[in-house]
């Protein structure tokens, strides 16, 4: 299980434990953070280190990953 700090555009944190196996995008969605869409060619105004979440398999070494949320999502 990973400790996973969810920050939403405007700044709001959400600390979440996920467990080893799902991907982050499942530990968002499974607490009602993001209803992210899995495709980054999609993204709205995509970073150099923007990544995605999808495919990001949860361990104990991602405890105390920080994840930034996009404004939104198209």
């Amino acid at each position: 299980m990973a400790k996973i700090t969810y920050i939403e555009h405007g700044g709001q944190k959400h600390e979440i434990d996920v467990a080893n196996g799902l991907t982050v995008m499942e530990g968002a969605v499974q607490n009602k953070e993001t209803g992210e869409d899995d495709m980054l060619d999609q993204a709205y105004e995509p970073k150099a280190n923007s990544r995605l979440s999808c495919q990001i398999i949860v361990s104990d070494e991602l405890n105390g990953l920080v994840v930034h949320l996009p404004e939104k999502q198209v």
